[in-house]
């Protein structure tokens, strides 16, 4: 993994016992739970953000080896010409590791009854650190959209105040068949599917057999009533892991002021789809221009615009993979992605709303350009 790894340059390596790696060793320090996490998003080689002393994970020790990571991999992509979109490209997506790991970290402490006290302290104090590192960053790779990025702050009440504890769900499947779907956050001892499958004759893949079958997708504890094929089921999955990644990718574009730009610009639904899937280059060019007068001074149209392009992207896969499962995909996607984010603790009533608003018009949008034959799922 580490001859491909995104973000680490070659010769950065920091050794580990094999001992720290283990889920008991994670349980004994928390803070090795965040960096293990942290590893994983951020694409590193198992063990690089671990240390061999306790005191170096202290939150400022943990906060400066992520970011020597990620200011290296800018520095080493500087060195070698990359242009101010690719700079931009590369800090977002490791924006976007930093909020996913930092998310399962703390879902698997809350899961183990770990996160209060110190140790939820010391898990916001190497956010806050690490966040104001990132800042710094931009300012030194890219000085000229570096505008302070505003935070929510009381990172953990924020976190953990999930606007639903579970939410139930009803479909009809391509084959005509009824599927009751429940959801909830996964606890850290949650087990993996538990359906099955049966084999027919010359050992083709039946109907698999959901009723009352648990299973863990993502963050996800699903529980199933009703058959699905193994085609079915595999979608369903892809569907679930989707939209959870959606909501990492719209809290981390909410956090840079990427939708609450695009929510203004005036446009038809079917215009802000197009520019979001960067279906004509024309029109992505006036609404950067759009962005920046809508922003005012120090807006970062590059920013917005790719994770506006990213969400849009995605959302569009989701809309295929419900295809794939039932005739009405836009409804079960739209409850999903309700559902779904309404668990997310990162999201209160206010950042639900925006996620709806968003989601309505890029879906009325891509509707749009599927009757016009410019899509197709």
């Amino acid at each position: 993994m580490s001859s491909s790894n995104p973000l680490l340059p070659a010769q950065s390596r920091y050794s580990v016992p094999a001992t720290q790696n283990s889920p008991r060793g994670e349980s004994l320090n928390p803070q090795l739970t965040l960096a293990n996490r942290l590893t994983e998003q951020l694409g590193l080689a198992p063990g690089s953000l671990a240390a061999d002393q306790a005191d170096n994970f202290a939150p400022n020790k943990v906060a400066d080896r992520v970011l020597g990571f990620v200011g290296g991999r800018l520095q080493q992509d500087a060195a070698d010409g990359a242009d101010a979109d690719a700079l931009q490209k590369r800090l977002d997506q490791a924006v976007r590791g930093i909020e996913k790991g930092f998310a399962e970290a703390r879902k698997i402490l809350d899961g183990m009854g770990m996160l209060n006290g110190k140790v939820a302290a010391d898990i916001d104090a190497t956010y806050e650190a690490i966040q104001s590192g990132l800042q710094n960053l931009r300012e030194r790779f890219l000085p000229d959209t570096a505008a302070p990025v505003e935070r929510t702050s009381q990172l953990s009440a924020e976190r953990f105040s999930a606007q639903a504890e579970t939410f139930e769900m009803n479909l009809t499947t391509r084959d005509g068949d009824q599927l009751r779907i429940s959801i909830a956050q996964a606890s850290a001892s949650m087990g993996t599917l538990q359906a099955y499958s049966q084999s027919g004759a010359g050992g083709q893949s039946g109907a698999v057999r959901a009723s009352s079958s648990e299973m863990r997708i993502g963050q996800w504890q699903v529980e199933l009533d009703g058959e699905l094929d193994a085609d079915e089921l595999k979608a369903l999955e892809g569907l679930m892991q989707q939209v959870q990644e959606l909501a990492d990718t719209f809290y981390a574009g909410d956090v840079q002021g990427a939708f609450e730009r695009a929510l203004t610009l005036d446009m038809d639904t079917s215009q802000l789809a197009s520019m979001s899937l960067s279906m004509t280059q024309t029109r992505v060019t006036q609404v950067s221009a759009a962005y920046g007068q809508v922003s005012g001074p120090g807006a970062a149209p590059s920013v917005t615009n790719n994770a506006l392009r990213e969400y849009a992207d995605g959302l569009l896969q989701s809309l295929r993979q419900a295809s794939e499962i039932g005739n009405d995909a836009r409804e079960m996607l739209e409850s999903m992605l309700d559902g779904g984010f309404s668990l997310d603790g990162r999201f209160d009533q206010e950042r639900l709303d925006k996620a709806s608003a968003l989601n309505g018009k890029l879906l009325d949008g891509i509707q749009g350009l599927l009757d016009q034959g410019r899509l197709t799922l």
